[in-house]
């Protein structure tokens, strides 16, 4: 009978081997794929919330930096403009360049001061470039806004008409007596120059970031810009750009996204709260996670490695599985050649293998019952060994290697039979280490006992290849007949070491770079402990950073300080945004520092903790100081200016309601003042002001007050009189000073002053009626001669 062609066709067919281990190995491959992935999107999250964290905090800094910049200035020019104002006319190009070159802050303020007359005529500037004065700056912007607000005006960026430079302008009304404008008082500040917008321009983030600058309004334009070009051009289309317009519209926070170049980058926005513009801090992505791609790439690697090692592992413990079936074919190949030496196969494996080795050894069981029971369980301690996850070492008394199990092959290089009766020390004990081994093996051979067994210990290991590779190692000890024997599992930690080497080298770079920075930085937990504190707090708070990690705030801090801050600590860790100034003052200064605390919110809502970072701000605040004090004294004579007078008379009048005491108010002048200034000279006339109310200081109590109003009109506040005569005895005190000849210039000069008396009792009566009636008194002296005074009559 003829076959069927395709009963005698052959197949190849895989192994039972070969389809466990095409199973097992796709198994580890999926396994390994799917922690790989979950890892590295644990680890990108991480980082890009880092990132984005970090640069939210950058840019918020820079911003408020640059408010407080653009506050000054602006005030500046604001109490300058007041210093100004009260007279009928702008001062003389002689004079404004004596009164500004008396002021070295200001001017180093701006790269230019003006001075522009009510026409928009340039009447001074500073530094003085040919041509500048006279130009007419009427049709500019903020001239115009100037003159139709009556307020100080910060200008959109513009071209400069003198040097073509972009810049901004800061201008604010000079008033006559009367609140007439009579001109302006103007600072700008070039963008392209070294001051804190120009500046701002070449400030780089890492390598490849940087600042810019963009003013909102219905056509946007680039303030400031590392590439000059761009500058006062048109903010890219929405289209190129569409999250620099939601910041435009009011979008603050980081974002990541293509640049108008198509460069995916990192976008930090924050609106200035001073003027209508939006900082913006570009990074580049590839920059900021550069290392996460690194890191990825190394861990892909090592995943692919160790799905290669665990497919060939499988493979070996698949082959070690089936060595059952191979054990009973070749005994039962035996005994059929060998009737007469007939031995039993080992039993092994699943038990339908089991239950056929079982029929077969039926009739041998009986004869080798006890040793064929001690080889089984010889051979399930050898495979349980065999395919341990550690390498297994057992010695012998004497030190000599009586088990090896694959993992050991595997670790230190050495086969099973090479290192059998080899010196455990010869294998894998470091040269430096063999005496201390050999010290403690002689104690442990004859009681079992020493300071490594049933410990779990990091110790070095030597490699065949000479490698020094850390080991976790736990010994047992086991007693035999010739003495103490020992057990050891080893397990190969160097892959653990290298990521904490890694995370350590990382955490390192970060103190590194917060340590260095003139910034307090810590991190406080929800239990109100530092856990987190940069090498700043030695410097300025005299606080070892490390001796205060996990330290309540009350010990780290001080209970004053930190009663001062507990209400913000709350706020923050009820998941706010804090912002605050305080002032603290050691025997060397006062310091003056602007706190921001950022919640850590968990994924989940829950506030860990909060970021902390404080700025010295004591400069921008002795700048304040300064600039508060010309706006209430009078430059030239040093004495209380209009400003100051009217809050103390209103004071002063309260108080002598409150306390029913009266009070008087003397109105003074020079008598003919203005022909000693045209006869003389305005030096002169500036002396004889100074020496005048040099004198009149010296006719009055500390308690009342002398204040230069305008020009050379004086006021005196009389306060606590017992009778209204103490008035006119002042007055004639003073009247009596003048007559002491005053130094003008190359000789003396005799001066007289008229002066007009109001009276004050406690009646319903404004500050500013008050000084009228003075001023009316003061009027009728002086249409009666001068050189005398009087009291206002009552109407």
């Amino acid at each position: 009978m003829l076959q069927d062609p395709i009963d005698r066709m052959t197949f190849p067919r895989l192994t039972l081997k070969a389809k466990l281990a095409l199973c097992g190995g796709l198994a580890i491959l999926v396994c390994m794929a799917l922690l790989t992935g979950l890892l590295l999107r644990a680890m990108e999250n991480d980082v890009r919330r880092s990132v984005a964290l970090a640069h939210t905090a950058l840019v918020d800094a820079r911003a408020n930096d640059l408010d407080e910049r653009l506050h000054d200035v602006r005030n500046a020019v604001v109490q300058n403009a007041l210093v100004l104002s009260g007279a009928t006319q702008l001062p003389s190009l002689e004079r404004l360049t004596e009164i500004f070159y008396a002021k070295p802050v200001l001017r180093g303020m701006f790269d230019s001061l003006f001075v522009i007359d009510a026409t928009g005529r340039v009447v001074y500037d500073h530094p003085r470039l040919p041509g500048r004065i006279g130009l007419n700056v009427a049709d500019r912007d903020y001239f115009r806004d100037m003159l139709r607000t009556g307020q100080a005006v910060v200008s959109s960026p513009v071209r400069s008409k003198a040097s073509g430079d972009p810049v901004i302008v800061i201008t604010a009304p000079i008033r006559s007596a009367e609140g007439r404008i009579i001109g302006a008082l103007t600072g700008s500040i070039n963008l392209m120059g070294k001051n804190f917008l120009g500046e701002l321009r070449t400030q780089k983030i890492g390598e490849g970031g940087y600042f810019a600058i963009a003013a909102k309004g219905q056509k946007p334009v680039v303030v400031v810009h590392p590439r000059a070009e761009r500058m006062l051009s048109p903010v890219s289309p929405r289209s190129a750009n569409p999250t620099m317009w939601k910041a435009l519209e009011g979008f603050e926070g980081t974002v990541e996204g293509p640049n108008s170049a198509g460069l995916a980058s990192i976008f930090s926005y924050k609106s200035l709260q001073s003027v209508p513009w939006v900082l913006v801090a570009v990074y580049p992505a590839a920059e900021a996670y550069a290392s996460l791609e690194r890191t990825e790439q190394e861990m892909k690697l090592l995943a692919a490695a160790l799905t290669l090692v665990g497919v060939a592992v499988f493979f070996g413990v698949t082959g070690r599985l089936l060595q059952p079936l191979t054990a009973l074919r070749r005994g039962m190949e035996r005994n059929a050649s060998q009737p007469e030496e007939m031995a039993p196969v080992a039993v092994r494996g699943s038990p339908e293998i089991a239950s056929v080795m079982q029929a077969y050894n039926a009739f041998l069981a009986m004869r080798d019952e006890y040793q064929q029971a001690l080889r089984q369980s010889e051979e399930r301690t050898r495979a349980i060994l065999t395919h341990a996850p550690d390498a297994f070492i057992s010695i012998d008394p004497s030190g000599h290697v009586v088990e090896w199990n694959r993992q050991a092959e595997l670790t230190f290089g050495w086969s099973r039979a090479e290192a059998l009766g080899q010196s455990v020390a010869s294998l894998i004990i470091p040269p430096t280490h063999r005496a201390a081994h050999e010290a403690g093996l002689q104690v442990f051979r004859g009681s079992g006992e020493g300071s490594v067994i049933n410990q779990r210990i990091e110790v070095p290991a030597l490699c065949r290849d000479g490698r020094i590779i850390p080991v976790e190692m736990s010994i047992a000890s086991v007693a035999t007949e010739q003495g103490w024997a020992a057990n050891a599992f080893l397990h190969d930690i160097s892959a653990r070491r290298r990521a904490q080497e890694q995370l350590q080298a990382s955490e390192q770079r970060l103190r590194l770079i917060a340590d260095n920075l003139p910034v307090l930085v810590s991190y406080i937990d929800h239990e109100h402990r530092f856990q987190f504190a940069n090498e700043t707090f030695r410097e300025w708070v005299g606080v070892d950073p490390k001796a205060i990690i996990g330290k309540h705030a009350v010990e780290a801090i001080g209970g004053r300080l930190y009663e001062e801050r507990r209400p913000y600590y709350e706020q923050a860790l009820r998941g706010e945004r804090v912002e605050f100034e305080t002032s603290r003052e050691t025997r060397e200064r006062i310091w003056h520092l602007r706190s921001i605390y950022i919640p850590d919110v968990l994924p989940d809502g829950r506030v860990a903790g909060f970021y902390g970072l404080s700025v010295d701000v004591s400069g921008s605040k002795e700048i304040e100081q300064h600039l508060r004090h010309l706006a209430r004294f009078d430059t030239l004579t040093g004495l209380p200016n209009r400003r100051y007078l009217e809050e103390k008379l209103e004071e002063s009048m309260a108080r002598a309601r409150r306390l029913r005491a009266p009070m008087a108010l003397l109105f003074l002048d020079v008598d003919h003042f203005k022909q000693i200034n045209d006869r003389l000279g305005h030096a002169v006339g500036d002396d004889v002001l100074k020496q005048f109310g040099a004198r009149l200081k010296t006719c009055v109590r500390e308690t009342d007050t002398v204040a230069r109003l305008a020009g050379d009109e004086f006021v005196i506040v009389l306060e606590n009189l017992r009778k209204t005569a103490e008035a006119e005895l002042v007055a004639e005190k003073v009247a009596n000073a003048m007559q002491v000849p005053i130094d003008a210039g190359d000789g003396e000069l005799v001066v007289s002053t008229s002066i007009g008396i109001a009276l004050y009792q406690g009646e319903t009566m404004t500050s500013s009626a008050l000084l009228a009636k003075a001023d009316a008194a003061l009027y009728e002296v002086k249409r009666a001669g001068r050189a005398h005074y009087g009291l206002a009559k009552d109407v």
